[in-house]
């Protein structure tokens, strides 16, 4: 891919969070919005990154659902993302719901200059009960997503000392773009 993605996803065969980072992103997606016990889980082969053979040994096999289990404010995915050494790279966070205890900013993820936070809010709420609603919530975040590329964002800045330089260097100036997207909007109870 020409970007970076990391994605939360939660194996149930060793009952921890797992970052994919690489193969299918639509897949990987699929496995972390699979809420235990309401969809089937997704099977997943890892295979390394300096993999010299193809044999199952050297791959793992992980059983995914719903990545918010060990990951719910997606900060992992985030972090794994990161670059080793300051640089002007923008990390995006796309959340749909609301971000419960704030989004994560530059204090939580070092090394990067920008973070794009994206909220979509107020879907139709889709379970067992109600899964006509799923093809409702996909067309309403749609539409206000794309109502939404001309909305200002919400800035903070921040500054911070690059722990790689001595005392007394210049500091990092760090930017939180934050948008948070009502999609009630574009759906009809």
């Amino acid at each position: 891919a020409p970007y970076p993605v990391a994605v939360s996803g939660f194996d149930l065969q060793s009952m921890e969070g797992k970052i994919l980072t690489r193969g299918s992103m639509a897949r990987a997606a699929r496995a972390s919005a699979t809420f235990p016990l309401l969809f089937q889980p997704v099977g997943w082969i890892h295979e390394p990154i300096n993999a010299t053979s193809q044999s199952i040994t050297d791959q793992e096999m992980f059983t995914l659902i719903d990545g918010g289990l060990a990951d719910m404010a997606g900060i992992a995915a985030l972090d794994s993302l990161k670059p080793k050494q300051p640089t002007g790279e923008r990390i995006v966070n796309l959340k749909v719901g609301p971000f419960y205890f704030g989004p994560p900013g530059p204090t939580e993820i070092d090394n990067c200059a920008e973070i794009v936070s994206i909220s979509i809010q107020n879907l139709p709420q889709c379970g067992p009960f109600a899964m006509e609603m799923g093809p409702v919530a996909v067309s309403a975040a749609y539409d206000a997503m794309v109502a939404s590329l001309d909305l200002p964002l919400y800035v903070t800045e921040f500054k911070s000392n690059d722990d790689s330089e001595g005392e007394g260097e210049e500091q990092m100036t760090r930017m939180h773009y934050e948008l948070h997207i009502d999609a009630s909007k574009f759906w009809k109870d």
